[in-house]
């Protein structure tokens, strides 16, 4: 199976494969480049000889808190003094993190060298994969460093998933109910009927899932490639689930932070008329259902309302969201796919999911 993504000046494929070393082995034969692998820890440590004995690596401590400058110029240096061109290419084996370091640092290096995605996560096979959105952290927000920029191929090996730890596969399904609310409601039936299936992790298939998600996302991608308009309803639960894993200094995992971001969100948009009640139970349901927890504890409504207001979709100082209008499709306003809300409202909103 693959899956075509094609913007104003670059087109690329999500392949589907039982057997990503091959398939990237594959796509690398004729390219005659240096190639370095770039994965975190675990990773590395799961899948030492991945594609193949001999290949230059960069390991980088696994965690949201490696996303930074300093990664970034750690690995810059190590491509500098392997004598890297700007015909080379980096490899990013990986979940979100690597995928953003690996993608910004291929952004960069010599204004800009080619990149493959080979991500092990579900999360990354669903998302952060496709779109060519790369970053790094600050202190003060995330993402706030980044630039967009095109990957070569994305390999896709639901095998990888095999050795996923729980809290990444929560970090993958959450993102996969966002897919389903902000575009297809027959994706949202689906995910109620099978969710108890589903909570059996490494016993459910999740490929078609997984198609449906990168489907979604390159259908998006590929109207909006930078963010100017729809693509922005891709943040559906994340200007509060960031607002949460910052105030929680990283200690909420990035699926439960956009599952309680999608709850807020939610109520926010049928707290100002957008997003009919019935609706808005629907997702608390299926949210429930996979077991995302209701509650943050020990976080205070206030520092999540400061890190929303730092998010990179506001506009004059105003803090704006992505709300759905009914599941599977999400308010425009004017041509803009964000609606600005009061502070007030965010912050009642906030105390339903705060436990300070």
């Amino acid at each position: 199976m693959k899956i075509r993504i094609k913007t104003s000046g670059h087109e690329y494929h999500a392949i589907f494969s039982g057997d990503a070393g091959g398939e990237l082995r594959k796509v690398l034969k004729d390219r005659g480049c240096r190639v370095i692998l770039v994965a975190d820890s675990n990773v590395a440590r799961l899948y030492p000889d991945f594609p193949a004995a001999g290949i230059p690596k960069f390991v980088f401590r696994a965690g949201e808190s490696s996303k930074t400058s300093r990664t970034y110029l750690e690995l810059s240096n190590a491509m500098a003094r392997a004598g890297m061109g700007r015909d080379s290419v980096i490899i990013a084996f990986g979940g979100g993190v690597t995928l953003d370091i690996a993608g910004f640092t291929a952004a960069t290096y010599m204004r800009g060298i080619g990149y493959l995605n080979v991500p092990t996560s579900l999360l990354a096979m669903a998302d952060a994969s496709i779109g060519g959105k790369t970053a790094l952290n600050l202190k003060s927000g995330k993402n706030l460093i980044g630039a967009f920029h095109q990957p070569s191929a994305v390999i896709i090996d639901a095998g990888f998933l095999k050795t996923l730890p729980e809290r990444e596969w929560r970090n993958g399904m959450a993102e996969m109910v966002k897919h389903a609310v902000i575009a297809d409601s027959g994706y949202f039936e689906d995910m109620e009927k099978n969710a108890g299936s589903a909570l059996k992790f490494s016993d459910f298939s999740y490929t078609g899932w997984i198609y449906r998600s990168a489907g979604i996302k390159a259908g998006i991608v590929e109207r909006d490639e930078k963010e100017n308009g729809v693509r922005a309803v891709l943040n559906f639960g994340h200007t509060i689930g960031h607002g949460l894993e910052l105030a929680s200094g990283c200690r909420i995992p990035h699926g439960i932070a956009v599952a309680l971001g999608m709850r807020c969100e939610s109520w926010i948009s049928s707290s100002i008329g957008l997003l009919p009640k019935t609706e808005m139970e629907r997702i608390d349901a299926l949210l429930d259902a996979l077991k995302f927890p209701r509650v943050a504890a020990k976080v205070n409504p206030g520092s999540v309302l400061d890190f929303a207001g730092k998010d990179k979709k506001n506009r004059s100082g105003a803090i704006r969201f992505s709300l759905p209008s009914v599941i599977g499709k999400m308010c425009e306003n004017n041509g803009l796919w964000t609606v600005e809300v009061k502070e007030r409202e965010i912050l009642r909103a906030l105390e339903k999911i705060c436990s300070a």
